[in-house]
């Protein structure tokens, strides 16, 4: 799901379906998915459910005490699944990304490159919730 402006980038990551949420009303979608994923954090669970198809997985990257309640809740009553991602790097997890990488399964967009002089306004625009992609800080120049 993307904004009008979105859809081209979001029709280079190939998605099953692109959502425009300035023209669709995705809340209202008679579709259901196997997986609804909120990179941006800007939905919750409960607006997200009656879109799961049976045995369903929502997942938010952006998680809080009401979706670990979800989740806890869902593994003891219901199919579906509702899944907080916290990021924990670890050597396993890189390794398996960089796998699947290399297979061409999963991919990185990079969007925006900046100095660490940069840093404030690289934030700023993070904040505004509208990023396309990795937003990546050099501390040292290309070689």
């Amino acid at each position: 799901m993307a904004s009008t402006d979105g859809q081209a980038f979001l029709a280079r990551l190939a998605p099953h379906r692109a959502i425009d949420y300035q023209r669709e009303d995705w809340k209202a979608l008679a579709e259901r998915f196997d997986i609804v994923f909120d990179a941006s954090g800007t939905s919750t669970f409960p607006e997200c459910r009656r879109l799961l198809a049976p045995g369903g997985t929502y997942v938010h990257t952006l998680p809080n005490a009401a979706l670990f309640g979800w989740s806890w809740w869902l593994k003891l009553t219901a199919k579906e699944r509702c899944v907080p991602v916290m990021e924990r790097p670890n050597r396993a997890d890189l390794v398996t990304l960089v796998r699947l990488a290399a297979v061409g399964r999963t991919q990185s967009v990079v969007t925006r490159i900046g100095g660490p002089g940069d840093v404030p306004a690289l934030q700023r625009a993070m904040e505004g919730g509208h990023n396309r992609g990795k937003i990546i800080v050099r501390f040292a120049p290309d070689s």
